[in-house]
């Protein structure tokens, strides 16, 4: 028995080879990246630039245009100040919530060469907003955590959850959008990182840039503030709109690979069955044998060659030959 696994093993190996894993293309969803952005940058504007807007006049009047835009230190007074800040942490939140949502809709969309329609993102968007604003602060906490042990830990965890925002929009995963995310991101974690690390670098320089051109426009009055927050809002929607058109075309090429993957083992499964290709195995290695071991009832070793009706082609074991 033990040269009958032998041979079992041996048919496995020839008939069964792990598939090659796919390549998440990191360059070309990079490229595509910057195409929708571009084809569809008035768009971009729009949806990201009316929730940032609100934000800031939410969050400038809770704790002060200055420090909402970053250009002035935040103040803890006391417990009002206090209060003030965490409720401004939280008006982030939803913003960033709806923001993604709506944009990751729009680059899904534009990836499938569907029309953009911005009017039928806000449904889902707000929809969506409760279980993602939770989800975004599980994830900063889990990163942060990383972060402060290891960097490393930190940008993998930020990695695995890397596509929670378009599992929660798009499939209405709720607050199963974190295990959704870890399956999809599974063995194309690093690959991910590398496109997010440059995609948060080319949003920083915008934010930068934003922050340096609200500065001199902020420093001329009431006036110039009101601009500087305009301006703001609508430089920084370029940067986060770039970063949530790559994380949904990560997720939309993640699906791809995940579902063909599985319709592929689900067609191996039902329409190719492990004894009809070890069948196919027994008569390839026979064949390989010479043409005296064809033969009905010739031996192969321990084995016996048949060729059944329909063609199949058996090996059996021969109990004799031990």
């Amino acid at each position: 028995m033990k040269n009958y696994w032998k041979f079992t093993e041996q048919l496995n190996d020839r008939h069964d080879p792990k598939p090659a894993q796919a390549s998440l293309g990191v360059g070309s969803i990079i490229g595509e990246s910057f195409s929708i952005l571009l084809k569809h940058f008035i768009q971009v504007v729009i949806v990201g630039f009316v929730p940032n807007l609100i934000g800031f006049l939410i969050s400038g009047l809770l704790v002060g245009f200055g420090a909402a835009l970053g250009i002035q230190p935040q103040e803890f007074t006391g417990p009002g100040s206090a209060v003030a800040n965490v409720l401004s942490i939280l008006v982030s939140m939803v913003v960033y919530s709806i923001t993604t949502a709506l944009l990751v809709q729009l680059a899904y969309d534009a990836k499938l060469s569907r029309p953009v329609q911005l009017g039928r993102y806000f449904g889902p968007a707000l929809s969506a907003v409760v279980p993602l604003a939770i989800l975004s602060i599980v994830v900063s906490i889990l990163v942060g955590i990383g972060l402060v042990l290891l960097v490393v830990p930190g940008l993998w965890v930020y990695a695995v959850f890397a596509v929670m925002a378009p599992a929660v929009v798009i499939e209405r995963a709720g607050f199963g959008g974190l295990g959704r995310s870890k399956y999809l991101t599974k063995e194309y974690r690093w690959p991910i990182l590398g496109a997010l690390v440059l995609a948060i670098i080319c949003a920083t320089i915008i934010n930068i840039v934003a922050l340096f051109v609200v500065g001199l426009v902020a420093s001329a009055g009431s006036i110039g503030m009101v601009i500087g927050i305009i301006l703001f809002a609508a430089i920084s929607t370029v940067g986060a709109g770039f970063l949530s058109i790559l994380v949904a075309l990560i997720y939309a090429r993640l699906r791809e690979i995940k579902e063909a993957s599985a319709s592929t083992r689900s067609h191996l499964s039902s329409t190719d069955r492990p004894a009809t290709r070890a069948n196919r195995a027994a008569f390839e290695i026979v064949r390989q044998a010479g043409p005296d071991t064809r033969a009905p009832g010739a031996s192969l070793g321990c084995f016996v060659f048949e060729q059944r009706q329909g063609g199949e082609f058996s090996l059996h074991h021969n109990s004799a030959a031990n």
